[in-house]
């Protein structure tokens, strides 16, 4: 068996070349931070040169577990995305709002901040959607810093969330301002509600929501 240096002392057999061209592949992963973590764990096998074994012919074991990483990296950062569908709203100002959908080209709430332990005025958002999944009209990501920002002008309003497994720490920054952090600890699969009284204004708010860390 492939893939454990437990069986037969035999590794992941190295390819024979790294193609410049790429390919794509969308796997349907079950929508929680838990197996997110679990799938992006098992391709970390393949960024340990020790899980390869060179074949003849074959590159190796070093630029095999480079290529590896290369292929993770492109997982978080979206370089390869495929086309995954409209993308739901993480917002809705009104009752007419609830069923709204862009594509992800055109959408621009999801993504990550560049550091979650930066003062709130310090926060730097980078769009970026390919970090999320989409189980419904629920958007899951289980990479600490993974933030959804967005525009409201509604002038009381609640946050809605769900607690995961594992659990988390999660920051609600308004107008650039820390408003709460929320410890999901013993709300696994509960529905978390957050009730937001900003100060008054013309414009509305901007809201950032962040996974701060993971437990």
């Amino acid at each position: 068996m492939f893939g454990d240096k437990l069986y037969n002392n035999v590794g992941f057999p190295t390819p024979d070349t790294i193609p410049i061209e790429v390919a794509t592949r969308a796997f349907c992963i079950p929508g929680s931070a838990a197996w997110l973590a679990l799938v992006m764990g098992c391709l970390m096998l393949l960024a340990d040169e020790e899980n390869w074994q060179v074949f003849d012919g074959g590159i190796s074991a070093e630029d095999a577990a480079e290529a590896a990483q290369a292929i993770i990296d492109s997982g978080y950062d979206g370089t390869c995305a495929v086309e995954t569908g409209d993308v739901p709203t993480p917002f809705w100002d009104e009752i007419t709002d609830t069923d709204d959908e862009a594509t992800p080209e055109a959408q621009t709430w999801y993504g990550y901040v560049d550091d979650p332990d930066l003062p709130a005025d310090e926060l730097t958002f980078i769009e970026d959607v390919a970090i999320w999944a989409f189980t419904g009209f629920l958007a899951l990501s289980g990479t600490p810093a993974a933030a959804i920002l967005f525009h409201t002008v509604a002038e009381d309003f609640v946050l809605a969330m769900r607690g995961d497994d594992p659990v988390e720490i999660i920051r609600i920054v308004i107008d650039a301002v820390d408003y709460v952090q929320i410890d999901t600890t013993g709300l696994e699969g509960e529905l978390i509600e957050q009730v937001v009284f900003p100060e008054a204004s013309e414009t509305g708010h901007d809201v950032l929501i962040i996974l701060k860390e993971v437990l």
